[in-house]
């Protein structure tokens, strides 16, 4: 009987060990725990630059965020990371078109990275969070801020001709003042 009952010990102590480190995931230098779907050689994204993502990210049973009903992808400044291992140093890894799963904390997203005052009440302090990451583009500050006017200016043009399109459609002959 005690042989059985060190046996189920010994068991149940190999499956815990092995069920908190996925082995389909590689750990870098600084911790971050990272395993990448598709993975190009390229130009990787730095710090400053304009990054276009799908991203989602939550705990084993629940899904937190999605970026898919965001049209476009989730767009934002690369951030320099905010400690060693986070999710932005997982992102400078990236090339355009690759996807990732990265695994932290949520301790250190909520109270670091989000600069929340507390973790959620439903997530156990030390749980591990997924983000499931595609990056679809990144462009320099600069490339942004000349698509940007770009944009602007093709919208602003496509305003006029569609107020004159208007004005000649029903005969408006009187000047503005």
């Amino acid at each position: 009987m005690k042989y059985l009952k060190n046996i189920a010990v010994l068991l149940i102590t190999a499956f815990m060990l092995t069920s908190c480190f996925d082995e389909a995931y590689e750990t870098n230098e600084n911790g971050l725990q990272y395993k990448f779907y598709d993975q190009n050689d390229g130009e990787k994204p730095q710090i400053g630059d304009f990054i276009t993502i799908n991203m989602f990210y939550g705990t084993d049973d629940t899904v937190l965020f999605d970026s898919k009903r965001i049209p476009d992808g989730l767009t934002f400044p690369l951030d320099s990371p905010y400690f060693k291992g986070d999710l932005f140093e997982g992102i400078m890894m990236m090339s355009k078109g690759d996807s990732a799963s990265f695994k932290m904390s949520a301790d250190s997203f909520y109270l670091v990275i989000a600069q929340a005052p507390s973790v959620p009440e439903f997530i156990t302090p030390g749980e591990l969070m997924t983000f499931e990451i595609k990056l679809i583009d990144f462009q320099s500050k600069e490339e942004k801020e000349m698509a940007d006017a770009a944009a602007l200016e093709s919208q602003r043009l496509a305003a006029e001709q569609e107020l004159a399109n208007y004005i000649a459609q029903n005969n408006i002959t009187t000047e503005p003042l």
